[in-house]
């Protein structure tokens, strides 16, 4: 991998500076991704409507490395970068997986179960074959007795949909 080959870095923020961050780096041309799910908060008298992110404090940058280095003491937020404990560079989240991940989290948050605290054993390698989630790959695990795709981005999060088993092939 090059440094100036386009990838995506995971970075971490200061509580609630997710946005924020995000806006910056959208008004510099850096593509960065933040996915977010609307919750229901009581406010006193009245029910609000909030957006809020779905990793805390994390947003996904896609750039090459050197400009990724840069952009910390340029965009007037602290922000560093969550590193891969086996290698000790920087997390780079595979292009496959963020695509798989971001199609998830853009489709439906009724029927995509978030959990951060999912360790499993690995399961089998699986494509869905039909449906709406036609080409996702992933990992076959069962989740309160239901047969779900576990989509995982390595050290990070994990999400999971349940898929008829029909529509699904051993890779």
């Amino acid at each position: 991998m090059g440094l100036l080959e386009k990838q995506w870095f995971v970075a971490k923020t200061r509580a609630n500076q997710e946005k924020a961050v995000k806006r910056r780096l959208e008004e510099m041309n850096i593509e960065a991704y933040l996915p977010t799910r609307v919750e229901i908060r009581q406010r006193c008298d009245r029910r609000k409507k909030v957006e809020v992110s779905v990793i805390p404090n994390t947003l996904f940058i896609c750039a090459d490395k050197n400009t990724v280095l840069s952009l910390p003491n340029c965009i007037g937020f602290p922000m560093r970068y969550m590193v891969d404990h086996m290698t000790k560079k920087l997390l780079v989240v595979p292009e496959k997986q963020m695509k798989n991940f971001m199609f998830l989290m853009d489709f439906s948050s009724d029927s995509v179960l978030i959990d951060n605290n999912l360790l499993f054993e690995k399961g089998d390698k699986i494509r869905i074959i039909k449906g709406d989630f036609c080409g996702i790959e992933g990992e076959l695990i069962l989740v309160e007795g239901k047969s779900r795709v576990l989509v995982r981005l390595e050290s990070i999060i994990a999400c999971t949909i349940e898929i008829p088993s029909s529509y699904l092939e051993k890779i």
